[in-house]
């Protein structure tokens, strides 16, 4: 991050994106770097408008700019977790790009990455899916840094609470009808039975690093075989791509089409 002189950071009130806006307030210091909290109101709660304006003021404290992003217009009937997923993305990527801002950090947890591994599994994922949510990635033109990944919420509440730092408890966290719930007490029992969020979260680390390899096969076979001209096309070289597995050659001519 030696060149970003701007970033920012999603900010929901809970105690997650609360321990990393509050340890990057920190980092940020004398560095010459602008942090900018970016809070996304979904207008799924009657109090969200008010826990929003309850971030600001936290943000307000710590010299923090603040910006909130209400979701607007009609909300879905049903998948309303999913859209408000996509809903947030898109707000957030859509003000760092309209802002100048290239780097976004989020506070998801080992817990989170967790949930996402079992999401997943349960749907029947290959390893790019088990791999679960890289520490970096990019989606339109930002680049998105997930640091807290292998911290579990619990540490993070300590860390608050050691500096008496507020957080705000989504009640939705605790519906039942949400799937990412079932999946959280899901965990609680794998824990009772001695199966610990962090060797969950593990998995999706070891597919993470399987789908890291892979990738770098695709980027080497594609270093060795493919020209790609400005006017759309890619020019391939079968001969120099005989030798490499059917599976990554399939790979290759998926991802160039």
């Amino acid at each position: 991050l030696k060149d970003t002189s701007t970033i920012a950071v999603a900010v929901s009130g809970g105690p997650d994106s609360m321990a990393l806006l509050t340890m990057l307030a920190e980092w940020v210091g004398n560095r010459g770097v602008t942090l900018n909290a970016l809070t996304v109101d979904h207008g799924l709660r009657s109090e969200s408008a008010r826990e929003a304006a309850q971030v600001a003021g936290w943000c307000g404290k710590l010299g923090i700019a603040h910006t909130i992003l209400p979701w607007l217009g009609e909300k879905p009937g049903s998948g309303i977790q999913e859209a408000a997923r996509k809903a947030r993305y898109r707000l957030l990527e859509g003000w760092c790009n309209a802002n100048g801002c290239g780097v976004l950090f989020l506070g998801h947890t080992m817990n989170d990455q967790a949930e996402t591994f079992l999401m997943r599994m349960n749907r029947g994922s290959g390893v790019d899916g088990l791999a679960g949510m890289p520490l970096v990635s990019f989606s339109d033109g930002v680049r998105i840094i997930r640091p807290l990944l292998s911290i579990s919420k619990e540490r993070l509440k300590a860390t608050l609470s050691g500096r008496s730092v507020g957080w705000i408890e989504d009640p939705s966290n605790k519906d039942g009808r949400f799937s990412r719930v079932a999946i959280r007490r899901q965990l609680d029992r794998f824990e009772r039975m001695g199966i610990s969020i962090a060797s969950v979260a593990g998995a999706a680390r070891i597919f993470g690093q399987l789908r890291a390899d892979a990738e770098n096969d695709l980027r080497n076979l594609a270093d060795r075989c493919v020209v790609l001209h400005p006017t759309g096309f890619a020019d391939i070289q079968t001969a120099k791509m005989q030798d490499a597995p059917e599976e990554l050659k399939a790979n290759l001519i998926s991802v160039l089409l």
